[in-house]
């Protein structure tokens, strides 16, 4: 089950304690994560933390070269992509139409408006929570990749069917049924805590208000103890397919650092990092 979790970079970080969001029809399940910071004891009572350089899996091996897809992130360059009136009903089922003409749904206003906004916002930003949820999902067998045409998450291709669950994916994170919750006063250090806490893995979310008020999704799946107070994040990036990348938590300094980052792939990249 997926968590959420944000590193915001002004003069602190934030930690966005996730959401909670549910449909019968969609078989999807992420769980709050709220207050959880609170309840992670200090690393000396936590138990053991990993050896050096010992990796402790968050999402029972997530592999980005297996579990990841092998294309980028985008934004408008498929349009094929976008939310329909039949994704939606999938999501949510009949009580988006306001009426059924034989098997087609006549949409409600409100739903209209809420499928042509989360095509705008994608179609600006990107669609990169969506590859983090369901390159997620169809890990943890919530979708399945075969309904999709492969065996493995790597193998698909940039085809209409894929491009809309990614899109399904990331509208879901916005429903009007998920209730976000953010912990805003902890650090880089309390977020390692969390993350080892969690034992599953996390949408991290990382901004950086000097790149804009934009941010940029990614999936969590490994922490590794360097040594000499540092860890390492490891995560899968949807604008880098195929390759682990690394956050470097330095806890001695209360640090965060994530080099190249980009909110999609046709921005300029720079590096990410914050203190608390």
């Amino acid at each position: 089950m997926l968590k959420k979790i944000s590193l915001i970079l002004l003069l602190l970080i934030l930690l966005a304690a996730g959401a909670y969001f549910a449909s019968e029809n969609m078989g999807i399940n992420i769980p709050v994560v709220s207050d959880l910071i609170d309840q992670v004891k200090p690393a000396d009572e936590a138990g053991e933390l990993p050896e050096d350089g010992e990796p402790f899996d968050l999402t029972a091996v997530f592999t980005p070269n297996q579990d990841g897809y092998q294309f980028r992130n985008y934004s408008s360059r498929y349009p094929e992509g976008n939310l329909t009136i039949e994704d939606a009903r999938a999501m949510f089922g009949d009580a988006v139409c306001t009426r059924l003409d034989g098997d087609t749904c006549v949409p409600h206003p409100n739903v209209v408006t809420w499928i042509e906004s989360m095509n705008e916002t994608m179609n600006e930003v990107g669609h990169c929570v969506g590859f983090t949820v369901s390159s997620d999902q169809l890990h943890t067998d919530i979708r399945s990749v075969a309904a999709l045409g492969a065996d493995k998450t790597f193998a698909l291709e940039q085809e209409e069917l894929v491009l809309r669950t990614i899109s399904q994916a990331y509208a879901s994170y916005y429903a009007s049924n998920v209730w976000p919750q953010e912990v805003t006063d902890k650090t880089p250090t309390e977020i390692v805590e969390a993350l080892l806490a969690l034992g599953g893995p996390a949408d991290i979310g990382i901004y950086y208000p000097k790149y804009g008020r934009n941010g940029h999704s990614i999936l969590g799946h490994s922490v590794v103890e360097q040594g000499d107070g540092i860890y390492h994040i490891v995560v899968y990036d949807s604008n880098r397919p195929g390759e682990d990348n690394i956050i470097v938590v330095d806890t001695n300094q209360d640090t965060w650092f994530y080099a190249d980052a980009a909110v999609n792939p046709d921005q300029p990249s720079g590096d990410y990092q914050g203190d608390a």
